[in-house]
């Protein structure tokens, strides 16, 4: 692994996983939140905005590491 040189911007696939990891964290956070409440609601709420959350990151991750 290299290190950065000063003034070296991040690299692209940096920039690629922190938008990834940007993704995952709100999603991991609504699903945790969500997951002690037994409210028919809160499966929709734990699957549809935190799964696609999840989802999303996780192609991104995916699509960072192969494209690199």
């Amino acid at each position: 692994m290299t290190t950065l040189e000063a003034g070296a911007g991040p690299r692209p696939i940096d920039r690629r996983l922190r938008r990834a990891a940007l993704l995952i964290a709100p999603g991991l956070a609504i699903q945790a939140a969500t997951l002690g409440s037994s409210h028919p609601l809160a499966f929709i709420v734990f699957m549809f905005p935190g799964g696609f959350l999840v989802a999303a990151g996780i192609v991104l991750f995916l699509w960072a590491i192969a494209s690199a």
